[in-house]
C-alpha cells in the first residue's frame, strides 16, 4: 500500500467484524476502526498521505483470531 491508497475489506464470515488498528490513520489523523461490516458486505479505509515505510496490524474487535498487516510503503514502486 501507499499513502493515500484506499484498502477494501469484504466480509466473507457469517458474523460482522469492526477491524481497528493502533497505529493506522487516514488523512485526518483518526486510526482505522471501520463501522461494523455485516456479512457480504465491504467497507474501505484510506490510508493516511503522511504514513511513511512501517507496517501495520490490525483485529477484529468480534474476533480476536481475525488479525491482519499492512505494509505502508512511501515510495513508489519503480
Amino acid at each position: 500500500m501507499f499513502p493515500g491508497q484506499e484498502i477494501v475489506w469484504i466480509n466473507e464470515q457469517t458474523i460482522p467484524h469492526i477491524l481497528t488498528s493502533q497505529t493506522l490513520r487516514n488523512s485526518n489523523g483518526a486510526y482505522m476502526n471501520t463501522p461494523a461490516i455485516f456479512p457480504g458486505n465491504k467497507t474501505s479505509f484510506g490510508v493516511g498521505i503522511r504514513e511513511g515505510n512501517r507496517q501495520h496490524a490490525y483485529t477484529s474487535t468480534t474476533d480476536q483470531a481475525i488479525v491482519g498487516t499492512i505494509t505502508v510503503s512511501a515510495n513508489a514502486a519503480t
